[in-house]
């Protein structure tokens, strides 16, 4: 069983403290929209010990938070990230999140957007988005150079100056798994305008509408793959 689904529950605690409990969890309650403050983002990845899975959650009253700079997932780290349609928006330099190798990292219930020097989520680890809107993001949405996994997510109006604006397979090592999702008005300047892959990719149940890029046939405008490595089920093209 992967580990997040393990650990994932939605009895969530209120104080915004830090509190272990006995399965090797640490528990952190965002209570500030300020990433540097007291209660912020910062101070949860800062404090939390590096040797247990960290579960994130935030106050219902925060809506948005404005990043300056990435999120660092660092070697040996399991996180979750969870809330309920709360933007992350990149104002800085950087994407959103960095995961490293040897790092997992969840994200469930986001909008992530706004990264303009950098792929909004640049993974090297494992990483494993749910019910999450990726969009405008300027140098692509995913940049995958590990395993990546994508489940009823929402693509949108990202752009790219690389082949595939939503997900980029950087590497034949890199492998991802796409469910239920969807691709829309993703961009392109070079070929893929939703997904390049160089590595194993599977999408089921997912739909691709609308997206462009500049230096391909009309029937290579959403994806580009090898087909030997490929797995298309039940979607529409």
């Amino acid at each position: 069983m992967p580990w997040y689904q393990s650990t994932l529950d939605r009895n969530y605690y209120s104080s915004p403290i830090i509190t272990n409990n006995t399965q090797g969890q640490t528990k952190f309650k965002i209570s500030s929209a300020d990433e540097n403050a007291d209660g912020g983002l910062r101070e949860a990845l800062r404090e939390c010990p590096t040797d247990s899975t960290i579960k994130i959650s935030f106050d219902k009253a925060i809506k948005a938070i404005q990043l300056r700079g990435p999120i660092r997932i660092s070697q040996g780290r399991k996180v979750l990230f969870h809330a309920d349609k709360l933007s992350l928006v990149q104002t800085g330099l950087g994407g959103i999140f960095e995961v490293e190798e040897g790092s997992e990292l969840y994200v469930v219930g986001f909008s992530l957007e706004g990264a303009k020097s950098q792929s909004a989520l640049v993974n090297s680890g494992k990483l494993m988005l749910k019910s999450c809107v990726v969009q405008y993001n300027e140098r692509g949405a995913v940049l995958n150079k590990g395993k990546l996994e994508v489940e009823s997510c929402l693509f949108y109006k990202n752009h790219s100056p690389l082949a595939g604006a939503a997900i980029r397979l950087e590497n034949s090592n890199a492998s991802a798994i796409i469910k239920d999702s969807s691709f829309s008005r993703n961009k392109s300047r070079e070929v893929a305008g939703a997904i390049y892959s160089k590595g194993d990719l599977l999408i089921e149940g997912s739909a691709f509408t609308d997206n462009t890029a500049s230096l391909e046939a009309p029937k290579h405008q959403h994806l580009y793959y090898d087909a030997s490595r490929t797995q298309i089920l039940k979607s529409h093209i």
